[in-house]
Formats: C-alpha cells, sequence, structure tokens
C-alpha cells in the first residue's frame, strides 16, 4: 500500500545503485527500486507500461542503451523521448494528458534493466 510520501526530484536522490529487481510481466523487462518508487508514488504504472511495450519494437529493442525521457507541458500534455544515449532520438510519443507530479523525469536502460540515472 502506498505511503503518503509524494514523488519529489529530491527524493529521486537516494536511488543509486541497485539492490533488487521487479520483472514487468509479459516482457521481461526488470526494473530497479527507483523506478519502482517512481511508479509507487508517481502513480506511473501507465509509463513503465508504454517503456515496456516499445520494447517490442525490435527497432527500439535494438539499441543496447536508451535514455527515456518525460517532459510535462503546463497543460499537461507530455512527450515521451527515447535517444541512443548519444543524443540521436529513436521515438517520440505525444501523451495527451498525465497527472505525473513531476515536471520532467529520465529513466537509463541497459542489459534490459530500466533505472534511474543515479542508479546507473
Amino acid at each position: 500500500m502506498p505511503t503518503a510520501e509524494p514523488l519529489t526530484e529530491a527524493g529521486l536522490g537516494r536511488f543509486t545503485g541497485a539492490t533488487c529487481y521487479y520483472r514487468f510481466p509479459l516482457t521481461g523487462l526488470r526494473y530497479t527500486e527507483g523506478v519502482h518508487h517512481v511508479i509507487d508514488k508517481g502513480g506511473a504504472v501507465w509509463l513503465l507500461t508504454d517503456i515496456a511495450a516499445w520494447q517490442l519494437d525490435p527497432s527500439i529493442r535494438a539499441e543496447p542503451f536508451q535514455h527515456w525521457k518525460l517532459t510535462i507541458a503546463d497543460d499537461r500534455t507530455a512527450h515521451l523521448v527515447c535517444e541512443n544515449g548519444n543524443g540521436k532520438v529513436i521515438l517520440r510519443q505525444i501523451i495527451d494528458y498525465t497527472d505525473f507530479p513531476l515536471s520532467q523525469i529520465a529513466f537509463y536502460l541497459t542489459d534490459n534493466v530500466l533505472m534511474l540515472p543515479g542508479e546507473y
């Protein structure tokens, strides 16, 4: 059961390294405690689902390192962008509405593990 602790950018700084992994059903994607915290506190199962679903696309999955970034606009629309780690955009997704509490968040995905940048 989620606690009342809100999701904050400052709170994400406590996640460094990873000591356990969670597994996303169906795709086998694993994710860290920091990502689990974002999902739990930010109500962001949808975000994990989107990233995991994109791994089924062979052109996305072929990238050994992926930098995912979600940016929220003032009107609550959002852009989810995936880069290859060298600045080359490999995916842009427009999200019509989100109530995600932060203005932006980033993840790295490598070796089938999704993590916060501080956990890399």
